[in-house]
């Protein structure tokens, strides 16, 4: 039984998604710093042993206040960790883009950002509908190869199962 992954299928999602990824890495941004400022205006109140209402099991003002600090701090670090992982991959898909010639990029372009046809495509470019089918997809297995070059290569071997 062959295992493998199909990062060509994952190359073309995420060269449709490009432009998207660059909007979600800006908003992570935007919401990160709207919950570090949240954060910093967070006010601990003074515990006032005896005068809080409540049993054993509630928690005093002052500890629900750490709570939510705490709650809001892990979202922040969050968010961190979502933005350092987005920028990467927009980084080695650009990496993997500009490294193209102009036609190719052209190509890239014209069918995954602005979502043109294939034949659309072809005409824009000078190819035929087939040979910019068949250069479109040599590019993705080019820029696919780019982005996984090593679990592609991984992927070759085969795994038998008995």
């Amino acid at each position: 039984m062959e295992s493998y992954n199909d990062y060509y299928g994952i190359t073309q999602d995420y060269l449709r998604n490009y432009s998207s990824f660059k909007l979600a890495l800006d908003n992570l941004r935007q919401e990160r710093l709207r919950l570090e400022f949240e954060y910093s205006s967070l006010k601990t109140p003074t515990a006032k042993y005896g005068l809080e209402p409540g049993g054993e099991s509630e928690l005093t003002m002052p500890e629900q206040s750490a709570e939510r600090r705490i709650i809001m701090l892990d979202r922040i670090h969050r968010i961190g960790a979502d933005i350092s992982a987005l920028h990467f991959k927009i980084m080695q898909l650009e990496t993997a883009i500009n490294s193209l010639n102009d036609t190719e990029r052209k190509i890239i372009d014209l069918r995954f950002n602005k979502r043109m046809p294939w034949m659309e495509v072809a005409g824009e470019t000078g190819y035929s509908e087939r040979g910019c089918k068949k250069r479109g997809y040599g590019i993705i297995k080019t820029v696919s190869m780019k982005l996984f070059g090593y679990r592609i290569i991984e992927q070759r071997r085969f795994h038998f199962v008995s």
